[in-house]
């Protein structure tokens, strides 16, 4: 053959074997390697893997203990040697290394199990990543799990959410407990859900049972996060409301009302209470004492909007007792708010009062009391006999920086028929009577 043509059909071959090892290369999957170490015991292995490869997108890493009942093919004959094998349905890990004492290192394999991926192909899983065979294996997908599950007829079920309720203790018992209820909303986000936040199926059936209208999956859910038991809602429908919603048990636990506040609340002679009016009640902080004490004051026919008022402004029992004691004429509930919103207390008012103004209202001691005058002030104004003074003229004097020493200046100038107006007058001009 001449040499040009053997050159040719050298360089062909190696053109064709190339290109067999590169399809070879490309159609492999290595198995996941990493590496391990741990500390043997005579009932479990205690062990922490890592991973890193092209099959994860980053490190994996992780430790837990695997029983002795869960090894086969443990072999430490070898001085300072160690192999065993951890079978799970989705594959085998394979696990070599040294060993010092009870501690061990080394690497290790997982080599997934073809039957296992058959089996999941005719379920229709198809295409398995070896990751996720991996993370099967490792949290216990078992094929049985598998089966059991795909008869609930849970929808849109996946491998990644097989392995997420693996993950929570989600087992096939307890998702066929809570399908059963057929809550609405409910679906498999919702069940793991309810496994992290402590949802037994028993208690979601008793709730269940009450009925409430509006009850979902979701608020199943809120119900269990703040604590409302079936005891609490059974209290609350017997306490006062036969159609409570879920939605209303929620904000009664959220606020502490307790069956024993709506009962007590329930039996003052008012008409049915709503659920938002007792929980403004609440919110503010009314006791049925206080409104028994508010009752026996002599608003018997109050409102639960004007009681909260009351809270609101901080009236308190003692406060309306004290400002009864001074027998004012027509005091009312809105005088009650006008005083404490103003910072009026009862000794103010005790000390201004006494002062025996002709005709003197809680209108007169709240302007007094917004004008900024002192009981000393209106005191002494009163004791330097001005004989035209009245409550309203003692204000007009306070607005015009007229002092009590000012007052008597005049007074002892020897002017006659002096009136507050001129007293003013002179104050407002600056005229000096030292």
């Amino acid at each position: 053959m001449p040499t040009k043509n053997k050159g040719v059909l050298i360089g062909l071959m190696m053109i064709f074997f190339n290109t067999l090892l590169f399809s070879a290369s490309v159609s492999t999957k290595d198995n996941i390697k990493g590496k391990w170490e741990g500390e043997l015991s005579r009932s479990k292995i205690r062990v922490e893997m890592r991973v890193r490869s092209w099959h994860f997108t980053d490190r994996w890493q992780a430790s837990f203990s695997i029983p002795r009942d869960e090894i086969s093919k443990f072999d430490d004959s070898r001085r300072s040697r160690v192999s065993f094998n951890w079978k799970r349905d989705t594959g085998t890990f394979l696990f070599k290394g040294r060993r010092r004492g009870d501690d061990a290192y080394g690497d290790f394999e997982f080599v997934p199990n073809k039957k296992f991926q058959r089996e999941m192909d005719r379920l229709g899983f198809d295409n398995i990543s070896e990751k996720n065979l991996f993370s099967m294996a490792i949290h216990n997908v078992g094929l049985d799990y598998i089966k059991a599950f795909t008869k609930l007829d849970y929808k849109r079920l996946t491998v990644d959410k097989f392995i997420e309720l693996k993950i929570h203790g989600v087992s096939v018992d307890y998702a066929k407990k809570l399908k059963a209820l057929n809550l609405m909303g409910f679906n498999l986000n919702r069940l793991v859900e309810m496994k992290i936040h402590g949802i037994k199926p028993d208690w979601a059936a008793e709730i269940c049972e009450l009925p409430l209208d509006d009850l979902t999956a979701k608020k199943l859910i809120e119900m269990k996060i703040h604590g409302v038991s079936s005891a609490f809602a059974r209290e609350m429908k017997a306490a006062q409301w036969e159609n409570l919603r879920a939605a209303d048990l929620i904000e009664l636990k959220i606020h502490g009302v307790r069956a024993d506040y709506v009962r007590e609340l329930g039996a003052l002679n008012w008409d049915r209470l709503t659920i938002d009016k007792l929980l403004e009640m609440k919110i503010h902080g009314v006791s049925s004492d206080f409104v028994k004490e508010v009752k026996s004051s002599g608003w018997e026919n109050i409102t639960p909007d004007a009681i909260i008022e009351l809270k609101i402004h901080g009236v308190s029992s003692d406060f309306i007792k004290e400002m009864k004691s001074l027998n004012w004429e027509n005091l009312e509930l809105d005088k009650l708010y006008e005083l404490k919103i103003h910072g009026i207390s009862s000794e103010y008012a005790r000390e201004i009062k006494a002062l025996n103004w002709e005709k003197f209202t809680i209108d007169h001691l709240i302007k007094m009391k917004i004008h900024g005058i002192k009981p000393n002030y209106a005191r002494e104004m009163k004791e330097l006999g001005i004989k035209d003074l009245t409550v309203s003229k003692l204000v007009d004097m306070k607005i015009h920086g007229v002092s009590p020493k000012f007052a008597k200046e005049v007074m002892d100038s020897g002017i006659k028929n002096l009136t507050v107006d001129k007293i003013i007058e002179f104050k407002i001009h600056g005229i000096k009577f030292e």
